[in-house]
């Protein structure tokens, strides 16, 4: 208060509002034509108590920001701008609050999760911060207990415990026609589970896998299996066939060549081409026929010149 002091008044010099007086405020005497004292007095800002920035996801750095100082509002982690917002500069008044406009926030969305087969989530997609979502099992899966609950965190991440899913078995389409021989594997498997079908004995043709699919049955493309061709046989004289070029699981006949006759009694036999366990390849199989000569009854030697020993020939 010392405009307008005359000489000998004394005015006095202390802090204005916003600010704390460290010691006593300082005494100044009108001498002459100046202003005679002990110095400015020392004065602390006061430290703002009110009217923080704030709003939903708002972040600030004005703690402990004192009377003229400034000090910044933005969008939290976990949180963006609004269209149109942008972060803030608020300043501590003299009156202890602070003086600014707070930005607009709205929650960020979470990374997509990446889930291994056996889940599927409800209402995950496009979560934001703070939000939840069920996750339980996908199908071709049984659930073991209940569906849990994952919340969008602010670190732009789900957070929770995953469902415990057991995988079903498949029972359904599994191969099982004469020219196939799917490996045991095949009658067990559960959801996601490979096993290879490859042709059966006595059969060529490439293996094809089989996937164990969620509707709860077996799945791939049938391997083309065809009938391997039994060998030619080489038999002694007096037999005739019909077995050449035979496929496994075919039959031919053996009978008597021309000049051999079936003995009284016995027939002609039936050969199959039959897979031969032990050295694993096709063969035929089967009896010979019984063929014996045929005796020779016409053109004899004829003669009054002549002799022989045909007869029974």
């Amino acid at each position: 208060n010392c405009v307008g002091k005359q000489q000998g008044q004394a005015c006095i010099l202390e802090c204005m509002d916003g600010y704390a007086l460290d010691g006593d405020p300082s005494v100044y005497t009108c001498s002459g034509v100046s202003l005679e004292g002990p110095g400015l007095p020392t004065c602390t800002p006061k430290v703002c108590q009110y009217q923080f920035p704030d709003g939903l996801g708002v972040s600030h750095d004005c703690d402990g920001i004192g009377t003229g100082l400034t000090c910044t509002a933005e969008c939290g982690v976990g949180y963006m701008y609004a269209v149109g917002s942008k972060a803030e500069m608020f300043t501590c008044t003299s009156s202890g609050e602070f003086f600014g406009t707070s930005p607009q926030c709205k929650p960020a969305p979470c990374t997509a999760m990446s889930f291994v087969e056996a889940y599927r989530s409800v209402g995950c997609s496009g979560a934001v911060t703070g939000e939840t979502c069920l996750v339980d099992c996908a199908d071709g899966w049984t659930l073991k207990g209940s569906a849990k609950l994952m919340e969008c965190q602010a670190s732009g991440y789900f957070q929770g415990a995953l469902p415990t899913c057991a995988p079903n078995q498949c029972t359904d389409d599994i191969p099982a026609d004469s020219d196939l021989k799917p490996e045991a594997a095949c009658s067990s498997l559960t959801t996601g589970q490979t096993c290879t079908v490859p042709c059966a004995d006595g059969y060529i043709g490439a293996n094809s896998t089989y996937t164990c699919s969620s509707s709860g049955g077996l799945v791939g493309e049938r391997p083309a299996c065809t009938e391997l061709i039994c060998p030619s046989m080489s038999l002694g004289i007096g037999f005739v066939h019909n077995c050449e070029g035979i496929a496994f699981g075919s039959k031919c006949s053996m009978g008597c060549d021309v000049g051999y006759k079936l003995r009284a009694g016995t027939s002609a036999q039936d050969w199959w081409c039959i897979w031969d366990s032990l050295a694993e390849i096709v063969a035929l199989q089967g009896a010979l026929p019984q063929c014996e000569p045929v005796l020779c009854s016409d053109n004899f030697p004829s003669g009054a010149r002549f002799q022989d020993n045909c007869t029974g020939v």
